[in-house]
């Protein structure tokens, strides 16, 4: 019995080691994980602050950004304004003008019907002298025609008789050569009959006839 009590007590006792130390190691581990959430907390605690500064940029960016269009608007505003007023503007121009050359369209009208009235005189009266300019050519292409016809008759004629006249000229040529052949025949009879016998008179001779021969030639030719 005491014995049974003894290790009852010695097993409570390591059973309160145990949870001692189980105490320690859970204590141990809580002291990490809340350092571990103290870092958390602090990192967002960080990040918590850098959102607040870049959502306090972006609201003051955002202001700016409104008052600009705000400007912008105004500006546009005047600028329409502005444009509408040089639209009135130029609308008035634009039909002072229209009227002012439909004024002169309508004078220009009157001028150019003025001014067909002279055409159509114009060239009538070019018409009858261009016919009459007609006639008179026809009548000069005619006379020319008939002078043509004469000035070749004429060159014809003039073609013939020139002709003929070659003719008689050859004929007259053909005559001479025949005559210059007969007379240069009888000058040797001749000379070969009176002519001394030597060499020296015999050329003397020819050269003398051939040289009243050819002085005769030239000038009958």
């Amino acid at each position: 019995m005491r014995a049974l009590l003894h290790e009852q007590r010695n097993e409570r006792r390591k059973k309160k080691t145990s949870d001692a130390k189980r105490s320690v190691e859970v204590e141990n581990v809580l002291k990490e994980q809340i350092s571990v959430l103290s870092s958390r907390l602090e990192e967002l605690s960080g990040i918590k602050g850098e959102m607040e500064a870049l959502l306090k940029q972006e609201q003051t960016h955002a202001l700016k950004l409104e008052k600009m269009l705000e400007s912008e608007r105004e500006e546009k505003q005047v600028l329409l304004q502005k444009h509408r007023d040089d639209l009135d503007e130029l609308h008035n121009n634009l039909m002072s003008k229209l009227e002012d050359r439909i004024n002169e369209v309508e004078q220009d009208k009157r001028t150019i019907a003025k001014l067909t009235e002279e055409l159509a005189d114009v060239r009538k009266e070019a018409q009858e002298a261009l016919d009459a300019e007609k006639v008179k050519n026809l009548k000069l292409e005619k006379e020319r025609e008939e002078v043509l016809q004469i000035e070749k008759a004429k060159n014809l004629q003039l073609e013939k008789e020139g002709q003929e006249a070659q003719e008689a000229v050859e004929i007259e040529k053909n005559k001479m050569r025949k005559l210059v052949k007969v007379l240069a025949e009888k000058e040797r009879q001749d000379i070969a009959s009176s002519a001394k016998f030597s060499p020296e008179g015999i050329s003397s001779g020819l050269s003398s006839k051939r040289q009243k021969n050819k002085e005769g030639l030239q000038s009958s030719g």
